[in-house]
């Protein structure tokens, strides 16, 4: 095939013809020997089970009497046969009774009989052979194995070659002669269309048209051919036009664009300062609403302490363990609250979730009066460390449980979980509160946005609290229903402490540089 691939069509339109029937050609012929060679075989088992059949009812009275010679003389009758080459005699008890075998007939096949008591036959090759058992009276007496060939094998192979290649030499002459009206029906035709596209291709004038000669399948090719050059001649003049609008379009546009981008920097720095001011007038509100709960707490412990001045071990020393604690987190608090508009990270750490939320709990009930609220904790044992900071993290679950307890009047149930899922760690707080609706939903997480804006409530403390699980590389989502409770989700990735200290060592590293 490669050797025609860049060859004209009209050679390969009288190579494919000739190849085809020569193959065609050979393939009869050696239908037909293997058609001969069975028949000839067919014939040859016939006459070999014959011959069996009749030296064996010859050789009854011989193994009747065991007279080895007169069988053997029986076998001597087979040398008129110049196409049986050996023949063997075998006693009732399978043994080798009597022989006979012409020149060389050791180097002919010898097939193991498997069963002398039913008639067998093999053929391999040039080569036939015949078993039989020998019966008299119902009984085996014995059997016969006659092995015969074909005597002119070869001649009638070379026969038959010779005049396959006979016909195949007159057909292929006949083939030739008829490939060449062939190439003029159906390679002239694609010629002229091939000349007429390279014209085309040359000139690029596509007013050509290729002429149309027959009404085959050619005929139909010349008509698409010449169809696809009216649409081409057809697009070319709508793309110019289309080109010209397009160029009025473009600087219509970049007008339009220029215009469009001066006006909405002038709306973006318009909106800057609004969200800057309005910021600002709220930051003081959104600070006494988050460090109001820990100073409460500080106060009465303070009160709890001059009532136990006394007392130096003990409840004294928890109470001033307590101040300490909670003067740190409002400094923590109000740190964070004055980089809500800044986006550099805080400092973070392996550290355990399961402490933090403890800690958080604490915090979060010691201003609580007995029996009001029920917090319930299903902390997963032994996670893994989390990398954050446990300051700001504390924070989150401050505002999560007080914001639960805040919502509901009457007794409060939460219920707080960890557990460990695809390389992060869960943490759920759970309320059975009043709920909120599917659209204080979708702004729950939004800055300055509140229900509760007549009890003094900015709306800064949920968004704060996403901003900092976002920037420890989390996520924060929540589920609610009315009259039913709230649910919020967070997942922090998990880190390794191998993994962290080569994160600083790459710090380290890149400090150096």
């Amino acid at each position: 095939m490669r050797l025609l691939r860049n060859r004209s069509i009209q050679k390969k339109i009288t190579a494919v013809v000739m190849v085809v029937t020569a193959a065609a050609l050979v393939l009869v012929g050696l239908l037909f020997l293997v058609i001969d060679l069975s028949r000839l075989q067919g014939s040859l088992l016939s006459e070999v089970r014959t011959v069996a059949s009749i030296v064996g009812g010859n050789s009854k009275a011989a193994l009747e009497f065991d007279d080895a010679a007169a069988a053997t003389q029986n076998l001597s009758v087979l040398v008129e046969d110049p196409r049986v080459t050996a023949a063997r005699l075998y006693s009732d008890e399978n043994e080798l009774f009597a022989a006979f075998e012409s020149a060389g007939a050791r180097d002919y096949p010898h097939h193991k009989i498997l069963d002398f008591s039913r008639e067998q036959q093999w053929a391999k090759g040039r080569f036939v052979s015949v078993f039989q058992p020998i019966l008299h009276k119902g009984k085996r007496i014995g059997g016969i194995w006659v092995l015969a060939a074909f005597s002119d094998m070869e001649k009638r192979l070379l026969e038959h070659l010779l005049i396959v290649l006979g016909v195949i030499a007159i057909a292929a002459f006949a083939a030739y002669l008829l490939s060449g009206r062939l190439r003029d029906l159906i390679a002239l035709p694609i010629l002229h269309l091939a000349e007429t596209a390279r014209e085309i291709s040359e000139k690029g004038d596509y007013s050509l048209r290729a002429s149309k000669e027959t009404e085959d399948e050619m005929g139909q090719l010349v008509d698409r051919f010449n169809q696809m050059l009216d649409e081409i001649s057809r697009q070319n003049t709508e793309i110019r036009k289309n080109e010209e609008l397009l160029k009025v379009l473009n600087e219509q546009l970049e007008q339009k664009v220029l215009e469009r981008t001066r006006e909405l920097r002038e709306s973006q720095e318009l909106l800057r300062r609004s969200e800057r001011l309005a910021s600002i007038g709220t930051l003081a509100e959104g600070l006494a609403h988050e460090i109001r709960n820990p100073l409460n707490s500080i106060l009465l412990a303070t009160q709890f302490a001059t009532r136990n001045k006394s007392t130096v071990e003990g409840p004294l020393k928890e109470v001033f363990e307590s101040i300490t604690r909670e003067a740190k987190r409002c400094a923590a608090i109000i740190k964070n609250v004055l980089l809500f508009s800044r986006t550099e990270p805080t400092e973070k750490r392996p550290s355990d979730i399961n402490s933090v939320i403890k800690a958080a709990v604490r915090s979060s009930t010691s201003t609580v009066r007995v029996g009001e609220v029920e917090i319930k904790l299903a902390l997963a044992p032994e996670l893994p460390s989390v990398r954050l900071n446990p300051t700001e993290m504390e924070q989150v679950f401050i505002n999560l449980i007080i914001n639960a307890i805040e919502a509901t009047s009457g007794q409060v149930t939460i219920t707080v979980s960890t557990k460990a899922s695809d390389e992060r760690v869960v943490c759920v707080v759970e309320d059975n509160g009043p709920g909120v609706s599917e659209e204080v939903v979708k702004h729950i997480f939004d800055p300055f946005y509140s229900t509760k804006r007549h009890k003094g409530n900015t709306g800064l403390g949920l968004s704060l609290c996403y901003g900092i699980v976002t920037d420890h590389g989390g996520s924060m989502r929540v589920r609610s229903a009315l009259g039913v409770g709230t649910t919020f989700i967070i997942e922090l990735p998990l880190r390794s402490l191998e993994a962290h200290e080569e994160e600083e060592s790459m710090k380290g590293k890149d400090q150096e540089k």
